[in-house]
């Protein structure tokens, strides 16, 4: 049996029709900047509470090109602190991160879509069969910055997301997972379900069980 291919990841990265490439989280980013901005969400106040950050915050919206990546990719202002949308040319790798009023990063994202949460398949909700939140292996380096990180799943249609702050990831150790459907191993840690935080209208019975819900 073998390790997760660099094949399978690009893949499992391309499996939705809106993506130009398995790198490409645009649309990710568009919609974390609505949740933010819609203040019946309560995004904004748990990044502000987590980040002690300054409020209210005012979100300016404009395009920034990369020129690794045929797209155009978006970029945030707030009023004390700047989100900004960055291209896999910088060298923490990052999808996202806020910034404050002297450029200096705050914080940084990772985003995930699943393709089975939210799905048809799972009847628009969450897999019965999942135990965790898994927290892969290969995305570990971003918990060695300086900066809080947060990981950010979303489900398949992209109307919920659920986060996950470092300080409640890194407690827990790596462990060896076997993908039985793909015959291949993959290393992740695996969270308990109180470790995250869910955003969206019409959660489910078992979201409400499984998350807890920041919304103000």
């Amino acid at each position: 049996m073998t390790q997760v291919t660099k094949e399978y990841k690009a893949k499992m990265g391309a499996n939705f029709s809106d993506r130009k490439n398995s790198f490409d989280d645009s649309k990710e980013s568009i919609v974390f900047q609505k949740f933010l901005k819609d203040k019946n969400s309560g995004l904004s106040e748990y990044m502000l509470k987590e980040l002690n950050l300054p409020k209210p915050i005012t979100i300016k919206y404009e395009y920034k090109p990369t020129s690794e990546r045929d797209m155009k990719l978006p970029l945030y202002y707030y009023k004390d602190a700047t989100f900004n949308k960055y291209g896999k040319t910088n060298d923490v790798g990052i999808d996202a991160c806020f910034k404050n009023k002297d450029d200096d990063i705050v914080c940084i994202f990772d985003f995930e879509r699943s393709n089975k949460w939210g799905s048809l398949q799972h009847n628009k909700d969450w897999p019965a069969y999942y135990r965790n939140i898994s927290f892969l292996e290969r995305k570990a380096h971003f918990c060695d910055h300086d900066v809080n990180f947060f990981m950010v799943y979303f489900n398949t249609p992209m109307t919920k997301l659920l986060i996950v702050n470092k300080k409640d990831i890194i407690p827990f150790s790596m462990e060896n997972v076997i993908l039985v459907a793909d015959n291949m191993n993959d290393i992740k840690r695996k969270l308990p379900y109180d470790r995250g935080y869910i955003f969206g209208d019409n959660l489910t019975d078992i979201e409400k069980r499984n998350f807890n819900d920041k919304r103000i």
